[in-house]
């Protein structure tokens, strides 16, 4: 069964932030596979859904980083007992937001537009430019 059919990526998808993406609860090496796997999926389908060139590859696992380091530090931030650390934290939160804005841009270029849908042409009248052409 294909990865990235509809029916396989409802299921994954159990707890998500208002943005209608996933957001792990928890910050273990489970959710942090479960995580990536989702993300992936969810990026492959928005560059279009055709596999990745190495381009996309590399931007996508960066961006993934990217957000996966954002949640350790909002995790961290929130677990923070004094102010010295949330700060910490919160700084190092606020850096992965701009790595995160910086990867999405890129994907955003590395990805190439879908090509235009050919204006469609009427037979008759494609036949009778080519007769003209030929009879000159």
């Amino acid at each position: 069964m294909n990865a990235l059919a509809p029916s396989r990526i409802s299921p994954l998808i159990s707890y998500r932030n208002p943005l209608s993406r996933y957001k792990p609860r928890r910050v273990n090496n489970h959710s942090r596979w479960r995580f990536v796997q989702r993300r992936r999926v969810e990026l492959i389908l928005r560059i279009g859904g055709n596999p990745p060139d190495e381009r996309q590859r590399l931007v996508m696992d960066m961006l993934i980083r990217s957000e996966w380091a954002l949640f350790q530090a909002e995790a961290e931030a929130a677990a923070a007992t004094d102010a010295k650390s949330r700060v910490l934290a919160l700084r190092v939160a606020g850096d992965a937001r701009k790595q995160v804005l910086l990867w999405h841009r890129e994907l955003t270029a590395a990805t190439r537009p879908p090509p235009a849908p050919a204006a469609p042409v009427d037979p008759l009248s494609a036949l009778h430019r080519r007769l003209t052409r030929r009879a000159s």
